[in-house]
């Protein structure tokens, strides 16, 4: 029998991947690699680390074997000498990290069929255009382009049985070559401190595709319909919790998207209590879709104009921000659950971002890359997107007049402060009336809840009316 090496990177599961299923459909024996060169594992975030470490043991257990793990292009050349396939698969990703030229490789080896399949996207990017025949960059468009496209991408691939029974149609293939886990040290250091910090934010997560589709079930089951409403409630439990899943490849997003579109035949409820939440699908495929186009949009402005902006060096303000001192709870708050968690509810992944920005004037590329080192569902797509909208510096952007109010954007998400509470204790005791703005607190009542601005939490870094007065000018000044 043929076989295939198949390189599993950020498709780390069995059920509903492409590469097996092409396996199955065409005969081969599938031996399964991840292929990471060092250079990729040096610049992964410290937490994503962490969560790759786990999917990747998580997988194995459903291979019932080990993985061949490989760092060099010289060892995966070898590989490819000893085993001699008569294909090799990989996964087509647009993270520029992952990306690896195995149009080069297959120069080397002419006699190999390379074939690049879809495993972590929905849509075929290349085929997703406006009717100029041009890359869509505004949302709202690129969403209808691909409600278009929903059976051909979607439907009909999962209309195959193969799916859900890939151990019964596949043989998995063990080879000579070995090598373990522990050979791409994610992990890190061994530092009394990292280790308890590893500990601490691994308690919340079991990345596995087991623990991935009990969530999505009881999303779909309980809450999806109720999605629309309540998602922009920090101290409710009203998304998914799908991105880290999606990102390794845990499970896919057609499943996802399939499940969702069942849940809505079955229940015959009203269509558009599930668009919302597929909706959120598609913006994941936009953000992919734009670094795909844009490469260098994970690093660099795609508005050019910003290129000249003059952001702040403020080093205390950013070490302020990046551990929930600021002064302004539902900052403060998020940054906090993001160090506690590795994860932030994306309505305050806005209000924290607008913060950094728009308040303190500190670039994008700041905090994406402490996003970068400490989301656990880190994904350089979303991430660069959320922080160029933010910024106003990408495409479909947040427009510059848009800054979010930390305490009317408190005041309305999170009324009775419970999400406040939960992350910034020492404001327990304040009442609603004050908790969101504890600055403009009477000296008696903050004395009543036993605080003292500057010393049991932090007077505010900035006076939010005139930073944004500041910000309006600077940034319409850019803008014009």
């Amino acid at each position: 029998m043929a076989k295939a090496i198949l390189c599993l990177n950020l498709a780390h599961r069995l059920e509903d991947n492409p590469l097996f299923i092409y396996c199955a459909k065409n005969n081969l024996e599938a031996l399964p690699i991840i292929f990471f060169q060092e250079s990729v594992l040096s610049n992964l975030g410290a937490v994503e680390k962490l969560a790759l470490h786990e999917s990747l043991k998580a997988f194995e257990k459903q291979l019932d074997q080990k993985l061949i793990y490989i760092s060099s292009e010289e060892e995966l050349e070898q590989l490819v000498n000893l085993e001699k396939p008569s294909h090799f698969l990989y996964n087509f990703t647009v993270d520029p990290r992952f990306n690896y030229d195995y149009e080069e490789l297959a120069l080397d080896f002419p006699e190999i069929n390379f074939v690049q399949v879809f495993a972590s996207n929905i849509f075929n990017f290349d085929k997703i255009q406006n009717k100029s025949g041009k890359v869509f960059k505004v949302f709202t468009p690129f969403y209808k382009n691909c409600l278009t496209r929903v059976n051909e991408f979607i439907v009909d691939q999962l209309k195959d049985q193969l799916s859900t029974d890939i151990k019964a149609h596949v043989k998995i293939k063990k080879s000579k070559f070995t090598s373990n886990l522990d050979k791409f040290a994610l992990l890190g250091s061994n530092a009394k401190w990292n280790q308890a910090w590893q500990k601490k934010v691994m308690q919340y997560w079991q990345v596995s595709q087991e623990q991935s589709l009990l969530a999505l079930h009881d999303f779909i089951d309980v809450k999806v319909t109720e999605y629309a409403l309540q998602r922009d409630f920090p101290s409710v439990a009203a998304t998914s919790k799908q991105s880290l899943f999606l990102h390794l490849g845990v499970i896919s997003p057609f499943r996802i998207w399939f499940d969702v579109e069942q849940e809505k035949i079955k229940t015959k409820n009203a269509s558009e209590k599930y668009e919302p939440f597929l909706r959120q699908l598609c913006w994941r495929e936009f953000a992919m879709y734009i670094l795909y186009h844009f490469p260098s949009s994970n690093s660099k402005n795609l508005d050019e104009r910003f290129n000249k902006f003059s952001w702040k060096k403020n080093k205390a303000f950013l070490t302020a921000w990046q551990k929930g001192l600021t002064g302004f709870p539902i900052v403060d708050a998020g940054m906090r659950e993001l160090w506690e968690t590795g994860w932030m509810h994306n309505r305050v992944r806005m209000i924290v971002g607008s913060f950094l920005v728009k308040d303190l004037m500190i670039t994008w590329q700041e905090g994406a890359a402490w996003f970068k080192d400490t989301l656990i569902d880190m994904d350089e797509a979303n991430n660069s997107m959320g922080w160029q909208w933010v910024a106003g510096s990408g495409v479909d952007s947040s427009p510059y007049f848009r800054i979010f109010n930390p305490m009317t954007q408190s005041e309305k998400f999170d009324k009775n402060a419970d999400y406040i509470r939960k992350w910034i204790p020492e404001l327990a005791k304040l009442d609603n009336k004050w908790i969101h703005r504890p600055f403009d607190a009477p000296e008696l009542i903050l004395k009543s809840a036993n605080i003292e601005l500057g010393k049991d939490y932090p007077k505010p870094l900035v006076n939010h009316d005139m930073a944004r007065k500041e910000a309006l000018e600077a940034f319409k000044a850019l803008k014009n």
